[in-house]
């Protein structure tokens, strides 16, 4: 997990905080429907403040109705919360689809180290233009607060469409390298682990696919899934600060030794 006095001194270059920031959410059209108009505010808020110290005092200031207008439309700060964070999970993945789609429209083909560049590129896109969204994601847990179920299928976005991309790739005929490292699975929790992302699969549309594919594809896929996630919080934290300040042609390189490690064409 990042830290969270990295998180702050990082993000003051990504965001102008202040009156600014209050006013444009103040300024809200008054037609916008009410809801929309308090994620508006609690986005804010989190540039602000960050999500541990989110209040639905501050929403309702920040929207310009009383705390009790607010409880109409979300019970809690949980609820609105998780409100925050089911959109966030569906604007990355709905970025990371665009990225696979616009190359498939370009050539015809996303199976491969092409398409998998592009989801993680797109990954990153948007990471670093909503830094305290992504971190919302992917940072320091709230302490206290405990994601309902509902947040699952928007959190698997991303992974899924990485796992389609090496799934497509496997049923054209790629295997993986000779000499890949061979996972050892004596371990009886590690396999119950591998048997229960397999059965996932199956729930995931991969139902042809899932017995087919190697316990080897799965650990790749989940170790890039978190090396593409980790290399982009490090950079929106501010941790490659002085070291890989080049983050995008950086990110890049690392997708590509992935592609390379998963033998995608």
């Amino acid at each position: 997990m990042v830290n969270s006095v990295h998180v702050v001194k990082a993000l003051s270059a990504y965001t102008q905080v202040g009156a600014g920031l209050r006013t444009e959410v103040v300024m809200v059209a008054s037609e916008t429907p009410m809801r929309e108009r308090i994620l508006a505010a609690a986005r804010t808020e989190l540039t602000l403040v960050g999500p541990a110290a989110l209040s639905m005092r501050a929403v309702a200031r920040e929207v310009g109705v009383t705390v009790g207008a607010l409880y109409r439309y979300f019970k809690n700060r949980d609820e609105l919360l998780t409100e925050l964070i089911v959109e966030a999970y569906e604007s990355l993945g709905e970025a990371v689809d665009a990225g696979i789609a616009q190359v498939w429209e370009a050539n015809g083909e996303a199976r491969g180290t092409s398409g998998w560049v592009a989801a993680g590129l797109a990954a990153r896109r948007w990471g670093t233009a909503r830094p305290h969204e992504f971190l919302l994601l992917y940072g320091t847990p709230v302490i206290g607060y405990d994601a309902p179920q509902r947040t699952i299928g928007s959190a698997s976005r991303v992974i899924v469409a990485l796992v389609g991309i090496v799934v497509a790739a496997r049923e054209a005929g790629f295997a993986l390298p000779a000499g890949t490292y061979a996972v050892d699975t004596s371990d009886a929790a590690l396999a119950e682990d591998f048997a229960r992302i397999r059965a996932w699969l199956v729930e995931m549309g991969f139902a042809a696919a899932a017995p087919r594919v190697a316990v080897e594809d799965i650990f790749l896929t989940i170790r890039s899934w978190t090396e593409l996630l980790g290399t982009i919080s490090f950079e929106i934290a501010g941790h490659y600060r002085n070291s890989v300040e080049s983050g995008r042609p950086y990110l890049e390189q690392v997708l590509r030794a992935q592609a390379r490690a998963l033998g995608l064409p």
